[in-house]
């Protein structure tokens, strides 16, 4: 593709958004819900827009030159996705995909699979979804309608499997050398390679992602293969790395279950938790992520810890198992990602609020903060010392390999991190659910109702933030564009909003229909 496809497609998506205010300010005396939903769906896409614009205009002084390796910031991100075929003219490009059989089968997949999501969004909404005996089955299947789903758009345009001298869709990010699936021969077997992680580490350099994460983050792929049979076989076949992609987008399909406690428990009542993880996990950023990268399987984790602290320092009485299953999912995370103190410090900050609003004892605030942070000291610090693992060591070798894919030297690259990354983040949760946020902390801040719920995630907020601003550099590339666990709380305040919209049905589907549409056609044009 040229260029002048990459300064048009933001050229013409701000022009359309200036074109719907104007019209909305000289002919819409009283703003409507079509004309809101409009609004909604236009609005985070013309920030990104003019982001990009700003991009394409300086493309030699970012973070990387356009011919290098991808970045959140190259060519069209976000996602840093590229063209499948940067040589080829816009007419080339429809040309291509109306001769490519795939593109109708699977297209007709998607649409499919969409409706039923549909008719799955209806029965949320409506009084069917009350009771276990009817609630269950619904999760089950949107969580298997999402997964299925999640891989057909994956499967675009080309679709799964290589065809002659097409490369399978689904398989595309699997080529890649930045993949921790390169990782896995290493591990013989979990205690081996724990122990001996310090002589391991440095032959990961081929692939940023083992080397810049714990060993945890390679044994979670490693256990991934065992789970789908997929132990000793040949890491290069198709067929294994279909069963890796089946394995990683069901696991991290999950979270469908963990945000509906979410939004149940945060807001009250079956629907907004089915809303929120329907909404969250038809996200693009969940939809591109799930199959091949880690950052789904890490956010049911993340996640996790998230509703379990809201559990916890909502409950009336201190919740026992909750707190120990707390600590052992903050182990869980201290060994597969770097960023764990982030959620333990969200964690600390919400007790300590609880323990002022609520005026807890001292000893229900003890109890509450020592068993989670106890049983995670204790855990990790035995796993650590049993394998004779450095961790402090291990972090530092894989700082320093980050510092040398990203180096931070312009003020106009520090500026790209902290906003191209952000509204990357933020639009990917989905656009109209992105708006459904913002409009929701709006109507709160001109309530100035400071309740729990706005706390949490005031607390979220404040410590993501803090890596940008002030952390290293390996913490601040991931915290500028794939934490992906960071939108899973403002997907339960959009959903709470989008069900107070005089027409909520209207409302959630086309959230859900948007979030889809937008990313698979995305996905017709540019791969990861």
């Amino acid at each position: 593709m040229n260029m002048i496809i990459y300064l048009t497609v933001p050229v013409c998506i701000i022009v359309s958004w200036l074109l719907f205010e104007i019209i909305r300010f000289l002919r819409i005396r009283k703003e409507e819900q079509t004309s809101k939903l409009i609004g909604w769906m236009l609005r985070p896409w013309s920030a990104w827009a003019i982001i990009n614009l700003i991009y394409q205009l300086n493309p030699g002084k970012g973070l990387d030159a356009m011919d290098s390796a991808p970045t959140f910031t190259s060519w069209i991100f976000p996602l840093f996705l590229h063209p499948w075929n940067r040589d080829e003219s816009i007419g080339s490009v429809f040309t291509r995909l109306a001769t490519t059989p795939t593109v109708y089968i699977w297209g007709v997949i998607v649409a499919l699979l969409t409706l039923i999501l549909v008719f799955l969004v209806k029965l949320a909404l409506s009084n069917r979804a009350e009771g276990w005996k009817r609630l269950l089955p619904l999760l089950i299947a949107v969580y298997i309608v999402i997964s299925v789903l999640q891989l057909s758009i994956a499967s675009l345009p080309n679709g799964p499997f290589d065809s002659g001298e097409r490369k399978g869709s689904l398989l595309s990010c699997w080529h890649a050398h930045a993949t921790m699936l390169y990782s896995v021969p290493f591990v013989k077997t979990d205690g081996n390679f724990l122990r001996n992680f310090k002589e391991i580490q440095p032959k990961l350099k081929f692939t940023i992602h083992a080397l810049s994460h714990p060993p945890g983050g390679v044994l979670s792929m490693y256990y991934m293969g065992n789970i789908v049979g997929a132990k000793g076989m040949n890491i290069r076949l198709d067929s294994t790395r279909i069963r890796y992609a089946l394995g990683m987008t069901f696991f991290a399909a999950l979270n469908v279950f963990i945000l509906f406690g979410m939004g149940k428990y945060m807001f009250g009542g079956n629907k907004p938790g089915l809303v929120a993880a329907i909404l969250w996990n038809t996200a693009p950023v969940m939809v591109a992520y799930s199959n091949h990268a880690q950052d789904g399987l890490y956010a049911v984790f993340f996640n996790l810890a998230l509703l379990l602290t809201w559990r916890i320092g909502m409950a009336v009485k201190s919740r026992y198992l909750e707190m120990v299953a707390l600590g052992l999912v903050f182990v869980a995370i201290i060994l597969m990602n770097y960023s764990w103190g982030l959620v333990t410090t969200i964690f600390a900050a919400f007790m300590i609020y609880r323990a002022i609003s609520a005026k807890w004892k001292f000893i229900d605030f003890s109890i509450r903060g020592v068993v989670p942070l106890g049983v995670m000291t204790i855990v990790a610090g035995a796993i650590l010392w049993d394998y004779k693992m450095d961790y402090l060591a291990f972090y530092k070798v894989s700082s320093c390999y980050v510092k040398e894919w990203y180096q931070y030297d312009t003020i106009y690259q520090h500026v790209i991190s902290w906003f191209g990354g952000q509204v990357e983040i933020w639009l990917f949760m989905g656009a109209i659910s992105c708006s459904a946020f913002f409009a929701s902390i709006y109507a709160r801040k001109k309530e100035r109702n400071w309740n729990p719920q706005l706390v949490f995630l005031t607390i979220i907020l404040t410590v993501y933030a803090l890596p940008i601003l002030f952390g290293p550099t390996c913490l601040r590339l991931e915290t500028s564009r794939c934490w992906l666990w960071v939108t899973s709380v403002p997907t339960c305040f959009a959903a709470h909003h989008l069900l107070a919209q005089s027409r909520p049905r209207l409302f959630v589907t086309a959230a859900v229909l948007f979030s889809i549409i937008s990313y698979s056609i995305i996905r017709l044009f540019i791969t990861v």
